[in-house]
C-alpha cells in the first residue's frame, strides 16, 4: 500500500511540474506571457531612437541646415529653460539675467568651452550674438515679442533689445527668448552675422539679397561642434545608428549631471513607428517615446519594459462653428458637451488620451494647480461642470427650441439636426476620436458624419472657418502666457476681437478676448490685473465653449530597466517632478522632448545607484532587479484554466487514494 501511495504522489508531482510548463510564469502578481526582456544595453551607454535616417548627401553639422542632425540639448544647450509645470527657470549657459527697461541683460557661464574636431574653443558672448543675430535678421526669431536686436556688452554679457509692448510679460518673454539653442559659434558663422548687423533687413530692396544669403548660410558644410551633452562621432554613422561621446567640457561645468554615468550615446535611426516597435521588442532602446496601440503596449510591458504615461499638458476638443445655426447659441454647445461621455471618447485612442477635467473646460489637469494657486478659490465655484449628463443635454436643447422626434433631434423649422466633422486623415488619433464623437452624437439622436481630409485641406478649411465641427488643440496652457488663445482658436469663424457676452455665476458679462490677450502680454505675470484677466478668460471659455468634449493627450514613455533606475523616480509619486525629469513636454509648444532635464540635473542613474533627488521628495533604495509588469488581460484565462486543471487532478487523485486506502 505504501508503494502504491508513493507512486500516486509521484504522479501528482509529475503532473504539477508538467502543468508548470503550461502555466505562465508567476512572480508575485507580475505575470510574464512573452519572452522576458534581456540586457542588451551596454554599460555606460545612453540608447534611444530620436531621429529619422539622415538625408543622403545632406548637410549634417550646420545648425542652420534643414537636413542637419542637430539633437537639442544633446549637442547644443540653451541659455536657460523654463519648466512650465513647475513654474521655475533653470540657468544653463546663462548664470543670471535682469531687465533694464526694454533690455534683457544676460550674464553667461564662464569659463566654458566648445568641443570641436580641433579641441576646445572658448564659449563667449560673441557665440550668442552670432546665433541670435542670424536668427533675428534672417529667420525672424521672436519678432512677435518685439525682439529686434542683440548686442555684446563684454565677453560674457549680452543684451537683447525689444520694442513695442508685447515683451512686457517679462517671465514669458524670458522663457521664450532664452530657450533657443546656441548652435552657431562665432568662429564658424561670425562673418555672416557681421554682415547682417549692418543691414536694415526690413528694407524690401534687400529681400533678394537676404534670400540668397540665407540659402548660402544653410548650405555651408561645416565640421561638427558641441556645447551640449555629447559630441557626434562622425565616422560611426551607418544605415542603422550613430555613436556620440560625452562632451568633457560639459562634464567639467556640470559635474552633477547624469552624463558621468553614460559617457557614450547611441542613436538609432527610426523611419516610423513600426521600426521603433521593432527596436523596443528587441530590447535595444533604453528610453523611447512613441505612440503605441494597446497590443504592443501590453506586449512590451509584459516583457519587462516600464511604461510611464506622461501628461503632455495639452488637450484636444471639438470646435463648433459659431457662424452656423444652431451652434451660434452657446446653450446648444453646452448641451452637446453634456451629451458626450469623455471617458469613452478618450478610450477611442487609448492609452494615448484620457478624459479632461469637465469643470475646467480647456485647461489640462496638469496645469490646474498653477491656476488654482493664482486664482482665488471662490472663483471656481461659479464655473459650469460639463460632466456626462444626457438629461441636462436634453433640457438645454429643448430650451434652445429643438425637439426630439422619433429618436432624432429636429430644429424649430422641422429639419433634422446634423453635424459634419472634418478631420486630417493623417492624424490617426484625431480620426479615432472623431469617429467616437460621431458615434455618441448619433446615439443621442444627432446625425453626425466624419469626413477625412488631407492635412493641408484640413488646415485650410479649419482656419478659414469652412467647417461645422473639427478636432483641434485646446488653447489653455500654463498661466505664464495668454494661453495661445489667439493662435489656436480659428479666426474666422471666431471673431475674438468683437465684444462677446457670457454668463458667470448667474451674472452677465462682456469681454473682448483679443484685447485681453494683448493686455496680458503687456503685464507682469502675477500682477493683480494679470490675475483678473486670467479669471475673465477662464469664465468666458467655460460658458462660451469654443471647443467641447475635452480629452487630454498623454504620451507612453517606454523605459528599459537595464538602462536606469527608473523606479527611484517613479516611486516618488510626485507627478510634477516625474514629468519634469522624464518628459517635460507642453502640447502645441513642442519643447524639451526627452529626459533632458533629468539628465542635466543628474536624476537619471544606472540600475543599482540611488539618485540624489530634490530634498522635497524621498528617494527609493537602489533597484538591482528587473520586475516585469502585469501581463495582458488575455493571459488571465489560460492561468485560471491551468489552475483549475491542477485542482481537478489533485482532487481526483486524492479521491482514488482515499478509496484505495479503505479496508477491503
Amino acid at each position: 500500500m505504501l508503494y502504491k501511495k508513493s507512486r500516486l504522489y509521484a504522479s501528482i508531482l509529475v503532473i504539477i511540474v508538467m502543468l508548470g510548463f503550461y502555466l505562465p510564469t508567476i512572480n508575485g502578481f507580475n505575470v510574464i506571457t512573452h519572452s522576458a526582456l534581456t540586457d542588451k544595453i551596454t554599460n555606460g551607454t545612453w540608447v534611444w531612437a530620436p531621429e529619422a535616417p539622415p538625408t543622403p548627401g545632406g548637410i549634417y553639422w550646420n545648425f542652420w541646415s534643414p537636413t542637419n542632425l542637430v539633437l537639442g540639448f544633446f549637442q547644443y544647450l540653451p541659455l536657460a529653460v523654463y519648466v512650465h509645470n513647475d513654474h521655475q527657470f533653470i540657468p544653463i549657459l546663462a548664470t543670471n539675467w535682469t531687465w533694464n527697461g526694454n533690455e534683457l541683460i544676460v550674464t553667461l557661464r564662464h569659463p566654458y568651452y566648445w568641443d570641436t574636431v580641433n579641441g576646445p574653443k572658448p564659449f563667449t558672448a560673441w557665440d550668442v550674438w552670432t546665433t541670435y543675430m542670424i536668427g533675428i535678421r534672417l529667420f525672424g526669431w521672436y519678432s512677435n515679442y518685439g525682439l529686434y536686436n542683440v548686442t555684446v556688452i563684454n565677453n560674457y554679457t549680452v543684451a537683447f533689445w525689444f520694442k513695442g509692448i508685447y515683451w512686457k510679460n517679462l517671465d514669458r518673454t524670458a522663457a521664450i527668448v532664452l530657450a533657443s539653442y546656441i548652435g552657431a559659434p562665432y568662429f564658424q558663422f561670425g562673418k555672416y552675422a557681421k554682415i547682417l548687423a549692418t543691414l536694415n533687413t526690413s528694407n524690401l530692396a534687400l529681400s533678394s539679397y537676404l534670400s540668397n544669403l540665407t540659402s548660402y548660410i544653410e548650405s555651408l558644410n561645416v565640421t561638427p561642434t558641441s556645447n551640449g551633452f555629447y559630441f557626434p562621432n562622425v565616422s560611426s554613422i551607418n544605415d542603422e545608428l550613430m555613436c556620440w561621446v560625452a562632451n568633457p567640457y560639459f562634464e567639467q561645468a556640470f559635474p552633477n549631471s547624469s552624463i558621468k554615468y553614460y559617457p557614450k550615446m547611441i542613436t538609432y535611426w527610426s523611419s516610423g513607428n513600426t521600426q521603433t516597435y521593432n527596436f523596443l521588442e528587441g530590447g535595444l532602446l533604453g528610453y523611447c517615446v512613441t505612440a503605441i496601440p494597446y497590443s504592443i503596449y501590453e506586449t512590451i510591458k509584459s516583457e519587462g519594459y516600464i511604461i510611464y504615461m506622461a501628461c503632455t499638458y495639452g488637450g484636444v476638443g471639438f470646435y463648433l462653428n459659431p457662424q452656423i445655426y444652431p451652434f451660434n447659441n452657446p446653450i446648444v454647445r453646452q448641451a452637446l458637451y453634456y451629451a458626450i461621455n469623455t471617458t469613452e471618447l478618450a478610450e477611442a485612442y487609448a492609452p494615448d488620451y484620457i478624459s479632461g477635467p469637465t469643470n475646467f473646460a480647456g485647461i489640462p489637469s496638469g496645469f490646474l494647480p498653477e491656476f488654482q494657486k493664482m486664482i482665488p478659490s471662490s472663483f471656481f465655484q461659479g464655473l459650469n461642470n460639463y460632466s456626462y449628463n444626457l438629461q441636462k443635454a436634453t433640457q438645454l436643447l429643448e430650451e434652445a427650441g429643438l425637439k426630439k422626434v422619433n429618436g432624432y433631434w429636429v430644429l424649430p423649422n422641422g429639419s433634422q439636426l446634423t453635424i459634419s466633422i472634418i478631420v486630417p486623415s493623417g492624424f490617426t488619433d484625431f480620426v479615432a476620436l472623431s469617429q467616437e464623437f460621431a458615434t455618441q452624437l448619433n446615439a443621442f439622436g444627432i446625425k453626425a458624419q466624419v469626413y477625412e481630409l488631407s492635412t493641408s485641406d484640413f488646415y485650410s478649411e479649419f482656419f478659414s472657418g469652412d467647417f461645422e465641427a473639427a478636432p483641434f488643440f485646446t488653447p489653455f496652457t500654463d498661466t505664464i502666457d495668454a494661453w495661445r488663445i489667439a493662435s489656436i482658436i480659428p479666426q474666422p469663424p471666431f471673431n475674438l476681437s468683437k465684444p462677446t457676452w457670457y454668463i458667470y455665476n448667474g451674472e452677465n458679462y462682456t469681454i473682448n478676448v483679443s484685447q485681453i490677450v494683448i493686455q496680458m502680454h503687456t503685464l507682469q505675470y502675477g500682477s493683480p490685473q494679470y490675475i483678473n484677466d486670467t479669471g475673465k478668460l477662464m469664465a468666458w471659455y467655460n460658458y462660451w465653449l469654443p471647443a467641447i468634449a475635452d480629452v487630454q493627450k498623454v504620451e507612453p514613455v517606454e523605459l528599459n530597466p537595464y538602462e536606469a533606475n527608473w523606479n527611484a523616480i517613479l516611486s516618488t509619486h510626485n507627478q510634477t517632478l516625474i514629468s519634469t525629469i522624464l518628459f517635460p513636454f507642453i502640447a502645441y509648444d513642442f519643447e524639451y522632448m526627452g529626459p533632458v532635464i533629468g539628465l542635466l540635473m543628474g536624476y537619471i542613474v544606472p540600475p543599482g545607484v540611488t539618485p540624489h533627488l530634490p530634498t522635497y521628495v524621498k528617494p527609493t533604495p537602489p533597484t538591482t532587479t528587473v520586475s516585469p509588469s502585469v501581463a495582458p488581460k488575455s493571459s488571465i484565462l489560460p492561468i485560471v484554466g491551468g489552475i483549475l486543471v491542477v485542482i481537478i487532478v489533485v482532487a481526483v487523485v486524492f479521491t482514488i487514494i482515499r478509496r484505495r486506502g479503505k479496508p477491503e
